[in-house]
């Protein structure tokens, strides 16, 4: 939801059916050094605006888990492996989403899944 600037004005939370590569790909970037920040943790100090980053994952059986980080806009920055998670998910599905939100502004309903992105050669 939103762009997780500072100046985002993009509240809206949109929800949609897409191509299951589109998961895949997004799945691919889900590593072990990434699952062993799962739990919560909070800056005890933090400075500038606070800030609330929250990753949820959906496990068989109805099971979940969920990376949750409280810290101030002008503390340290995010551990690397969740912010490489951030960039690689929303490098990922940002074309679903503009093209998703852009239906939903027209007044339009998704008839068919958005394009898939290609996976980039490592």
């Amino acid at each position: 939801m939103g762009s997780g600037s500072m100046d985002n004005e993009d509240t809206q939370l949109f929800i949609g059916v897409t191509d299951p590569k589109l998961f895949e790909q997004v799945r691919a970037h889900i590593t072990t050094d990434l699952l062993k920040w799962i739990g919560y943790r909070w800056d005890s100090e933090p400075k500038g605006k606070t800030c609330i980053l929250k990753i949820g994952f959906q496990l068989p059986k109805g099971k979940g888990r969920m990376i949750g980080l409280k810290y101030g806009s002008d503390s340290l920055s995010l551990p690397s492996e969740v912010a490489r998670f951030i960039q690689a998910a929303r490098d990922i599905t940002n074309p679903w989403y503009e093209e998703f939100k852009g239906n939903v502004g027209k007044g339009t309903q998704q008839t068919n899944s958005p394009s898939v992105p290609h996976e980039k050669p490592v």
